[in-house]
């Protein structure tokens, strides 16, 4: 991603409310666990004694595509959850401490 575009992306980020960033966090949370069981199961099969895949799968293009697919749902996550975060620090506290009845 170039620079003018993380900067619209985070300009844009900036106006969600804390509702609208959690139903995000969901869905992006939801979309890297659907992809990471798909290369699971689909590759898991192929493994080896060690846990390791095999070089011949591991080059082969459908298991590069479905990683790569993984890798950026990962990196979005990562991204989305270091600005999340920080942003509503206050908010994912509070909530935080609604779950455990701490005041």
């Amino acid at each position: 991603m170039k620079n003018a575009e993380k900067i619209q992306l985070h300009q844009s980020l900036d106006v969600l409310t804390f509702e609208q960033a959690e139903l995000i966090a969901t869905q992006l949370v939801l979309e890297n666990a659907t992809l990471s069981k798909n290369l699971s199961e689909k590759y898991s099969k192929y493994r080896l004694a060690n846990g390791l895949t095999p070089d011949h799968i591991k080059f082969s293009e459908e298991y590069q595509e479905d990683k790569r697919k993984y890798d950026v749902s990962f990196q979005r996550l990562r991204n989305f959850n270091g600005w999340y975060s920080k942003k509503f620090k206050k908010e994912l506290q509070q909530k935080r401490y609604a779950r455990y009845n701490i005041q």
